[in-house]
């Protein structure tokens, strides 16, 4: 599509992207940039150039991929154009993001408990989203994140789904897992949804809920999300058919032969899809950033070792889960705030430190102790961008800073000695 006052022409006319890069390569082949023993001769020359990725193929651009990218190619995954990368099995960790979803998705559970499927009740991570999003497909649906809202605007919705009685409406409500929802709206809520109104016969409501909400939820026969580690296996197995077009279906296949029952160990590490992706993702970064020409291509027991500590760690960090009964208490006017105002020179040394790492260090840093902000990264990101994600962070988390600012410092201390 062409769109008008847009790019660099400076009369704001509708311009033809295509056009402008059919006019730089034809000045570059006129100039001789490139040199007629072919592409691949100017790769070393142009491989910082923006347009060095205009021009090469995706099987010609080895030199331009991550350690990352390259190792699961020689495993034998595969490079996916939509995505403009290598598939990895353990990328989109959200559902709602995730482009194989429907191709991966494992159905949880049956009809014989008799629970109420259009209201799922789960831990963070357990996969409510995309349970959501392959009940209401094929709907037109409406859906809200925020408890506070979706009460707001109940009664407009209802209008709204009442209005067309000639479609199927699905109205979901996923509550966000860091949302602070006060307990007694939720109760009203769901006694309005499920005891006061009488639904056309063609408008679903599907309610997702964090796991301290379940004992609201009970009178009315939640679905609870709960994984067996067989249902993590096959979610697994599925991941990496996806991710290889079928060659490859077990994890087992890319280790050593002295790993024991990795697809198994990993589920079990696990319990949750979201902390399953989440230590794939550990474990692959592990054996990217230790690979060398003495490495084997395969993953090693070793890897696999420092993969349990890590998740063991993570595990000792997680914070107290809220009480269903105690929903969270605002602080007194009167209170003095319990940390000061974020300097701007804090944010500066931890600029500072940071700007020591390159790409895969800083990444690994933020899958190791960010993971959520790790999952932020998007592709073509720059590196300072992918800084700022970490320092805005720590801008609206003042109480935070310092010790982050301290973890980094050791990292950084730590790659410097060479660890």
């Amino acid at each position: 599509m062409i769109s008008r006052g847009t790019g660099s022409n400076p009369r704001g006319h509708a311009t033809e992207p295509g056009l402008h890069v059919a006019l730089i390569l034809g000045i570059i082949f006129v100039l001789g940039v490139i040199p007629t023993g072919g592409l691949e001769a100017s790769a070393g020359a142009t491989a910082g150039s923006p347009l060095f990725s205009l021009i090469m193929e995706p099987e010609a651009m080895d030199t331009q991929r991550s350690a990352m990218e390259q190792w699961l190619l020689e495993l034998g995954f595969v490079y996916d154009e939509t995505l403009g990368r290598v598939r990895n099995p353990f990328d989109f960790p959200r559902g709602e993001a995730d482009p194989a979803l429907k191709e991966c998705f494992v159905a949880l559970g049956g009809e014989s408990d008799h629970s109420n499927r259009r209201l799922i009740v789960g831990p963070a991570g357990s996969g409510k989203t995309a349970q959501l999003i392959m009940l209401a497909q094929g709907t037109m649906h409406l859906q809200y994140q925020s408890v506070v809202v979706f009460a707001a605007v109940w009664n407009d919705i209802i209008d709204t789904s009442i209005s067309s009685p000639d479609k199927t409406f699905s109205i979901v409500l996923d509550v966000d897992d860091s949302e602070h929802a006060e307990s007694s709206v939720i109760e009203q809520l769901l006694g309005q949804i499920y005891t006061l109104y009488v639904l056309p016969q063609k408008v679903n409501i599907y309610v997702a809920l964090p796991g301290e909400f379940l004992e609201i939820a009970e009178p009315y026969k939640p679905w609870k999300l709960q994984w067996k580690i067989t249902q993590l296996e096959a979610l697994i197995e599925l991941r990496v058919k996806w991710a290889t077009n079928g060659k490859f279906s077990k994890l087992a296949q890319f280790c050593d032969a002295g790993v024991v029952k990795p697809d198994n160990t990993l589920a079990s590490l696990a319990q949750t899809p979201r902390r399953l992706f989440e230590l794939g993702r550990y474990l692959f970064h592990v054996h990217t950033r230790t690979i060398s020409p003495l490495n084997k291509t395969l993953l090693q027991a070793s890897e696999w070792e420092t993969l349990n500590a890590y998740a063991q760690f993570r595990s000792e960090r997680k914070p107290p889960s809220t009480p269903v009964s105690s929903p969270p208490v605002a602080p007194s006017v009167t209170e003095c705030p319990q940390s000061p105002p974020l300097a701007t020179s804090e944010l500066e040394s931890l600029n500072t430190l940071l700007k020591q790492l390159d790409d895969s260090e800083y990444e690994q840093l933020l899958i190791i102790q960010h993971p959520s902000i790790y999952d932020k990264i998007s592709r073509g990101l720059r590196r300072d961008e992918k800084i700022n994600l970490l320092l805005a962070h720590c801008h609206f988390h003042p109480e935070e800073t310092q010790n982050i600012i301290a973890s980094v410092a050791e990292y950084v201390q730590k790659i410097n000695a060479g660890g």
